[in-house]
């Protein structure tokens, strides 16, 4: 998987150096401002913006080269244009470190990167094929076929993965080994154990709890009125949170507003925790959070 390529101009654009941002708070979500040559940017809560000129924008034929950003927006994974490692930085200490044995190559153009909570593993998936990478090691684990992973438990002690009928299989890390089936993809609670998933047509959230195999709740969580279930992510105190989405016209180009909400899973009520808009403007937008 080691294969180098040669050197290529670098891009680069406006914004504040990453190397800068000691002290930036979490990303919401990262793209390409204003045009799709620009360098890759990093919108973080308060207003912040931070570019990586260092990071690979382009892949081949103009295909978008692949960046990832961890669920909770503290990490961001790229291959660097100097060297063509993949390179798992902290956002709020600047701290980078790349992945051992993993180097950018033609045969790896249409690589997908994504990050697992906290960084530590980063799955590289091209066409059919996945691999869990430990990002300090370079450990490398083959996905099993017709499988692909779908979301981690925040302390990434567990993966959920689903095969193409999205029934799902829980996998350990350490070993790394089966401990369970579900029924449906979803987001994989603390415990490893608990999954959250959307109901037919979005309409709510369940909870499917595996070593019982059944639900925790009798009544689907309702999504807020009016809004799209977009994503959801538990934290590590095995709090749920769900991203809804809501197109809206800003000005000339549009823009899409997401809110993040946190479910009482006793009550079933929805508490908004607040939001943000991706401008028309931005190209590519990735944004924070699992994606079940």
């Amino acid at each position: 998987m080691s294969v180098c390529v040669g050197a290529i101009a670098a891009v680069v654009g406006t914004g504040v150096p990453a190397e800068a941002a000691s002290a930036s708070p979490p990303v919401r979500y990262a793209g390409l401002d204003g045009c799709v040559c620009a360098p890759w940017k990093l919108w973080v809560r308060g207003g912040g913006v931070i570019a990586l000129p260092g990071a690979r924008v382009f892949s081949a034929n103009g295909q978008r080269a692949p960046l990832a950003l961890s669920p909770n927006g503290r990490h961001v994974a790229y291959f660097r244009l100097r060297d063509g490692a993949l390179v798992v930085r902290e956002v709020a200490t600047g701290e980078m470190r790349a992945v051992p044995g993993v180097t950018w190559s033609n045969a790896i153009r249409a690589a997908r990167v994504e990050l697992s909570p906290g960084g530590w593993y980063a799955v590289l998936s091209i066409g059919w094929k996945h691999w869990i990478l430990d990002t300090r090691s370079g450990e490398s684990i083959p996905v099993p076929l017709g499988l692909r992973p779908w979301s981690f438990s925040p302390d990434a002690r567990f993966v959920l993965m689903v095969d193409d009928t999205f029934q799902a299989g829980i996998y350990s890390m350490s070993p790394f080994a089966e401990r369970g089936h579900v029924p449906v993809g979803g987001a994989l609670g603390p415990d490893g154990e608990t999954v959250a998933y959307f109901t037919p047509r979005d309409a709510g959230v369940r909870l499917w709890n595996v070593p019982t195999g059944g639900i925790p709740r009798l009544d689907a969580v309702a999504v807020p009125a009016g809004r799209t279930p977009t994503r959801m992510r538990w934290n590590g105190e095995g709090r749920l949170d769900l991203q809804t989405v809501t197109p809206r016209r800003i000005r000339k180009g549009g823009g899409t507003r997401y809110i993040w909400y946190r479910i009482d899973q006793e009550s079933g009520r929805t508490e908004r925790l607040g939001g943000f808009v991706v401008p028309g403007s931005v190209h590519n937008p990735i944004v924070v959070g699992l994606t079940p």
